[in-house]
């Protein structure tokens, strides 16, 4: 096992406080997501960023963080489930991304290369 980090790096375009943009990384990804560090451009507008990380092609959300601008890191969980679908209601996961590519949307941003930039933390098999 390794550990390997990939970067996604988004820049919006169209009208301040309404900007937006999405990327996909350049690796399919295949692993065990460790953490994920979100870093803003400076101009960015916390008041009003919204961010989506997910795997590209489904439809669950690994990551959203609304009205937010400031560099932060997250380890997002999933709520595991038993063998009848049924919600484990205290316990979390780690999300194993599929041999996928992941996808990063930024919204409600001014138009700025690089706006949002995620640093995704993988161990893989």
């Amino acid at each position: 096992m390794a550990i390997r980090e990939y970067s996604i790096a988004v820049t919006t375009t169209g009208a301040a406080g309404s900007a937006t943009g999405d990327e996909d990384s350049s690796d399919v990804i295949e692993g065990e997501l460790l953490d994920v560090y979100l870093g803003y451009h400076a101009s960015a507008p916390g008041a009003t960023t919204d961010v989506t990380l997910k795997v590209k092609g489904d439809s669950d959300n690994i990551l959203v963080v609304s009205n937010n601008a400031t560099d932060g890191r997250y380890t997002p969980r999933q709520k595991p489930v038993d063998a009848a679908n049924a919600a484990i209601t205290n316990a979390h996961d780690r999300w194993f991304i599929p041999v996928k590519k992941l996808n990063l949307a930024v919204a409600q941003c001014d138009a700025l290369t690089a706006a949002v930039t995620a640093t995704v933390k993988v161990r893989t098999p």
